[in-house]
């Protein structure tokens, strides 16, 4: 699953997917320089994806988050 937030919030994401420990691991992927976000990849174990998926779900309440990618969610189509 790829996140994307606002760079001002990125520190919140993080400091929220690290209080959770062990439900996720991740990692920032490259940006170009200007851009104003940063987009976020969740490694994702398979029988921890609905919790992460209602950490998502929630972070969304308080911040802009954008799934941008979810590879799992469309091959469950």
């Amino acid at each position: 699953m790829i996140l994307r937030v606002k760079k001002e919030d990125s520190a919140y994401l993080y400091q929220v997917i690290e209080s959770y420990e062990g439900i996720t691991n991740h990692s920032t992927l490259g940006e170009a320089k200007g851009v104003p976000h940063r987009d976020v990849i969740l490694h994702i174990a398979p029988d921890l994806r609905h919790h992460v998926e209602r950490m998502v779900e929630e972070l969304k309440k308080e911040i802009p988050l954008e799934v941008i990618d979810d590879p799992e969610a469309s091959s469950k189509i």
